[in-house]
């Protein structure tokens, strides 16, 4: 394709090309990398292959410039194989709070490409347009059983520097590797920060939930959706599997997350957000969102599920019989139905509890069904 050949300074000029997305001259591109807003414009990285539309394990690091994100000037290559790189494969770029940048990638080498090695590089002038590439540092924690490694991600993590490598171990486990460091050059191996087992989104997620809240959860959704709430789960929190991915950190006695609090704990798999994805647009959907958790807060005794967090975190939802829920908002349920009825709740039968479920007008579309299938068995598998 001639036309690939031919040179813009802004390649959004180019009517053959898409006017949002940064394509480069000519070559194969993928992984856009290490976007950093420096001296007035934005520099985005990316992998590249120059000499050739399809992949190759000789990757390069490309680099463009744009005041906008929209019109981008391709500089050229950044970093190029050789000085013991085969292939300079993904990474990332930070910034350290004296304005020195440094480059973290994937150095591989011919024929064991799959297990990389992280590698420095640090910019030659301001214009970031060629880079000096440093020693070889971390490589695959052999105690890890680690069959894939690549891919550094560098962030300030509170007072020091923190980095996960992504890696696959063995039985098909995919992994984030954590380290530590106090000034980008000394790292520390932490561990393990998050791991997702070889097995189906379902087994994993909604498999690993207790048996008691999860047959209570369907019990509840199958209700709301009844009621013409359309109810969706954004997040189904699996042991400690929230923790590991947003913050690296299992769940921990001084953690606000699900299966940690400051009063040592309240449990795994015992917790979902939830939210309605009744709407077209953002805004409706949200709005249907509020409604749907003011439902929730009349109902929330027969359906045996309810909010721990009205203020702050209003899609949570527990058992209300469960320690989060009692530490958070146990006293408010006792004075809503009294201490009696709290106390013999659970001795009425599921099916008569759920019976009396009043559900709000039915949304167009979605009528409301008798409350006889509110009660019915979870499917296998649940």
């Amino acid at each position: 394709m001639t036309y690939q050949r031919r040179k813009y300074d802004d390649m959004s000029n180019n009517e053959l090309r898409p006017a949002f997305h940064f394509t480069a001259k000519a070559g194969w591109i993928n992984d856009p990398l290490g976007l950093t807003w420096k001296d007035g414009q934005y520099h985005l990285f990316y992998q590249y292959v120059p000499d050739r539309t399809t992949w190759a394990s000789n990757c390069h690091w490309g680099h463009a410039t744009s005041p906008d994100m929209i019109a981008w000037t391709e500089q050229g290559i950044a970093v190029a194989p050789g000085d013991g790189d085969d292939g300079v494969w993904s990474g990332s770029i930070v910034t350290a709070p004296d304005g020195a940048a440094t480059m973290f990638y994937t150095s591989v080498t011919e024929p064991d490409i799959g297990i990389g090695t992280v590698r420095t590089a640090t910019p030659d002038d301001a214009s970031w347009n060629a880079w000096t590439k440093g020693a070889k540092m971390m490589s695959a924690p052999p105690e890890l059983g680690v069959l894939a490694y690549r891919d550094p991600f560098v962030f300030r993590d509170g007072g020091q520097w923190r980095m996960f490598v992504g890696a696959g171990l063995e039985g098909g486990t995919a992994a984030a590797v954590s380290y530590s460091s106090p000034d980008l050059s000394r790292w520390t191996l932490d561990g393990i920060a998050a791991q997702r087992a070889g097995m189906s989104v379902k087994d994993y997620v909604i498999g690993g939930m207790d048996r008691g809240f999860k047959l209570k959860l369907f019990r509840a959704l199958r209700t709301m959706d009844d009621a013409g709430f359309m109810p969706g789960i954004t997040s189904a929190f699996r042991d400690d599997y929230r923790q590991s991915i947003a913050s690296g950190n299992k769940a921990a006695s001084d953690s606000s997350f699900h299966g940690g609090s400051r009063r040592g704990g309240y449990g795994h798999g015992l917790a979902i957000d939830i939210v309605s994805v009744n709407g077209q647009t953002r805004l409706q959907r949200f709005a249907a969102s509020e409604q749907l958790w003011k439902w929730i807060d009349t109902h929330e005794t027969e359906l045996g599920v309810g909010r721990p967090y009205l203020d702050r975190d209003p899609p949570h939802l527990a058992p209300i019989d469960g320690r989060e829920f009692a530490a958070k908002r146990g006293r408010t349920i006792v004075r809503k139905i009294g201490p009696d009825q709290a106390t013999r709740r659970e001795s009425i039968p599921r099916a008569q509890r759920l019976s009396q479920v009043r559900p709000a007008r039915a949304m167009a579309g979605h009528p409301a069904m008798p409350p006889a299938v509110y009660a019915q068995s979870a499917p296998r598998g649940w």
